[in-house]
């Protein structure tokens, strides 16, 4: 079995689960999933372990099922994204600052992003707010605070689409230029606060798309798309 074959079910798979084709709490048949994909259960079953290693898939009982997850579960995900951030922002300005062509970099990332908001382009928004804190983590240099960011970067793309599917009032992108502005004037204490800010309004927003009907409906099994793949 090649590893290109686990790497494409594992691709096709996560995409399904981010996107809530597969809602959370439905249990996953192999069968039915390599059926679906025309591949064999080999790969399938490999990206299956793989998933779970991310996240976004759990063995109950012998079986695999999609993660769910709860305001509590984003609370501590949205934690451990605003420590590696707040430490991306300490070693970027214990060297020195950002230079000139890395300002420029993220200035243009925010300005893609706020393009995307005007043009009422949600996945554009929610792919250039990705890249955004992705950048910031790699501009620090620390290979390993991107590890740990890889690790849980496929459940932040998750809770993160549900702003796409389900529309919350939000000013990220204003969010995401205090936090430059702080990092451009060499503010750590600014930066800091600007990162904690916008964890906060983001952990916010998800309590109000958690507590929507829309919500209750669509993810947690009270639609027809619950159980899709129950064996």
């Amino acid at each position: 079995m090649k590893a290109i074959q686990v790497n494409d079910a594992f691709e096709q798979m996560k995409e399904k689960i981010i996107s809530f084709e597969w809602v959370p709490g439905s249990r996953l048949s192999s069968n039915q999933i390599a059926s679906e994909l025309g591949m064999s259960r080999t790969p399938i079953e490999k990206a299956l372990l793989l998933l779970e290693q991310f996240g976004l898939v759990t063995v109950e009982n012998g079986k695999f099922i999609v993660s769910t997850f709860d305001l509590t579960d984003l609370i501590e995900l949205y934690q451990v994204k605003e420590a590696i951030e707040v430490e991306a922002a300490k070693i970027i300005l214990e060297k020195g600052g950002l230079t000139e062509k890395q300002l420029t970099q993220l200035k243009q990332i925010v300005e893609r992003h706020s393009h995307a908001a005007n043009v009422d382009d949600d996945r554009a928004y929610f792919q250039e707010g990705m890249n955004f804190h992705q950048t910031i983590l790699e501009l620090s240099g620390n290979r390993r605070l991107c590890t740990i960011n890889n690790l849980i970067r496929y459940q932040n793309e998750r809770a993160q689409l549900l702003n796409v599917l389900f529309p919350q009032q939000t000013d990220s992108v204003n969010e995401h230029m205090q936090l430059i502005a702080a990092l451009e004037n060499k503010d750590l204490d600014g930066s800091i606060q600007a990162i904690s800010d916008h964890t906060q309004k983001t952990i916010m927003r998800f309590r109000r798309i958690l507590d929507s009907p829309a919500f209750r409906k669509a993810v947690l099994g009270l639609s027809s798309l619950y159980g899709n793949y129950s064996v």
